[in-house]
């Protein structure tokens, strides 16, 4: 990713020259500076149409279709997905409103995986891309060296939600612990014994029933725990039956065991699902995490009183999930990342907090953030104005300016005080009042509608809305690194597997 300010392809830099190491611009008209901070040319565009408008038509009509600025705010790299030792990957939206996630690097880290190492391999991956300046948030799992490395970097770091709700539930299933058990060691037996599964798929198609293989559970991933009970349940029939007959030895599940995995599989169904939405990578996720984390809760507490005749076990499962997620997301509205994204997600609005006052936070922070984005280019517009001004006017006109100086310091006063904030408050209610987005529909395309009627708030959505929820994206990398690797290639430098894995990520 080459440095995007360097090519400067735009036809706009025809009437203007950097200055001020690239963060500011300077019209070759009337030699006012603008602010280009963060590669952007847009106010280059409307200083252009509104100063100099013979110029802007001239742009146009050479121009024709193409573009005239070169640094759209949605092509901005907002989020590196998840800094673990060995790859980088980072998550983007580009000009059509929709989300790309690319591999960065994927290399083989013989160091120690030390804070302060990682950090440092992180900041020679994003100095190498040039997108130092421009991570909106780190999103990685609860490792302690990881997190501390996010730290040292001084970006934003986002917790992984999958890896959260991982230990949420992992610590929930310490209940049915007995079943868990019995249950692995039977699908341990078939998996070990290939007559064993052949005795299995035969009492299958005697019964009728499709031939379904058991699955085996992965101790870092709850989600196979789950698809290991729901498999069990899917052969229970025909897998009893052929325990019963050649394995009277196997310690065999019983009808309450049988109970205790339907009702928790009906829990964790919800969960399930939860997880997978939110490893998407191609949709909106960061802005749901509020709203998830407190569905998920209150669905818990609703299957208790919905359901009273719940085993013990399953019950006091559910009762630990539900004090773990208000141990885990406790206070997660006060989280600025998460609260900006679902106060900027036309979905959700004001409508995807609980509390009020915490949408009174964020909505506070965005007109912050936008005011002081206006100030700035208003101050740099009114300083050279003063100096176009004094160089321009004639001794008549100076004359006359002392006339009118005592009302024109009171209208420039007046402007001044109420000009920046204010447009971005309407522009802020606007956007409020609003209908409601469906929650299937696609927010980054109602922003991409309405960007001329909200041009300030569309520039933050697009920047707030990138960070992903999880870093699953980046976990994903390690089926393609193993897709590459195999034992007919174990003998691939590192080097090379590097390459092949980068990609077979970024053109697939």
């Amino acid at each position: 990713m080459s440095n995007r300010m360097g090519k400067k392809t735009s036809p706009l830099w025809s009437y203007f020259t950097e200055a001020d190491e690239n963060l500011k611009a300077k019209c070759n008209f009337c030699s006012q500076f603008l602010s280009i901070k963060g590669g952007f040319t847009f106010n280059l565009s409307r200083h252009l149409k509104n100063k100099h408008f013979h110029a802007y038509n001239s742009l146009k009509e050479t121009a024709g279709d193409a573009p005239m600025e070169d640094d759209s705010p949605e092509a901005r790299v907002v989020e590196v997905s998840q800094p673990i030792p060995s790859t980088s990957s980072q998550s983007e939206t580009n000009s059509d409103i929709t989300y790309k996630c690319y591999l960065l690097d994927c290399l083989n880290y013989s160091e120690s995986h030390s804070a302060d190492n990682l950090a440092t391999l992180l900041r020679s991956v994003a100095e190498e891309w040039k997108i130092g300046n421009k991570i909106e948030a780190v999103v990685t799992d609860n490792a302690a060296n990881v997190v501390a490395a996010i730290r040292k970097t001084e970006w934003k770091h986002v917790p992984c939600f999958a890896h959260t709700l991982n230990l949420v539930v992992q610590n929930a299933l310490e209940q049915i612990k007995t079943v868990q058990v019995k249950v692995k060691h039977i699908v341990e037996h078939f998996k070990r014994s290939p007559k064993a599964t052949t005795f299995l798929k035969s009492m299958q198609k005697q019964m009728g029933l499709p031939i379904l293989g058991l699955k085996q559970d992965v101790i870092t991933r709850w989600n196979s725990t789950y698809d290991m009970f729901y498999r069990i349940l899917e052969t229970k029939d025909a897998l009893l039956s052929t325990i019963a007959i050649h394995y009277p030895n196997v310690d065999t599940l019983t009808s309450d065991d049988i109970v205790t995995l339907q009702k928790c599989c009906e829990v964790l169904d919800v969960f399930k699902t939860a997880t997978e939405e939110m490893s998407s990578e191609t949709q909106v996720t960061a802005s749901k995490i509020i709203l998830i984390s407190s569905g998920l809760k209150q669905y818990c507490s609703s299957y208790l009183q919905a359901n009273s005749d719940l085993p013990s076990t399953v019950r006091q499962m559910v009762e630990i999930l539900i004090t773990s997620l208000g141990k885990r997301f406790y206070n997660i509205e006060q989280n600025k990342i998460f609260a900006e994204a679902t106060f900027l997600d036309p979905r959700f609005k004001k409508h995807g907090f609980t509390n009020s006052s915490n949408f009174d936070v964020a909505k506070n922070n965005i007109t912050r953030y936008l005011t002081n984005f206006n100030e700035e280019d208003t101050q740099t517009e009114n300083a050279a104005k003063t100096i176009e001004e004094s160089k321009t006017t004639e001794p008549t006109q100076k004359c006359l300016s002392k006339i009118w100086e005592s009302f024109d310091q009171k209208v420039s006063n007046l402007i001044g005080t109420t000009n920046p904030k204010f447009a971005c408050m309407i522009e802020i209610d606007k956007y409020l009042q609003e209908p409601l987005l469906q929650r299937t529909e696609n927010p980054l395309k109602w922003w991409q509608e309405r960007k001329s009627i909200y041009p300030r708030l569309y520039q933050l959505a697009v920047k707030k809305l990138c960070v992903v929820a999880t870093s699953v994206p980046s976990e994903r990398i390690f089926s393609k690194a193993g897709q590459t690797v195999t034992d007919r290639r174990n003998r691939l430098s590192g080097e090379k597997v590097r390459q092949l894995v980068f990609l077979n990520v970024n053109l697939n």
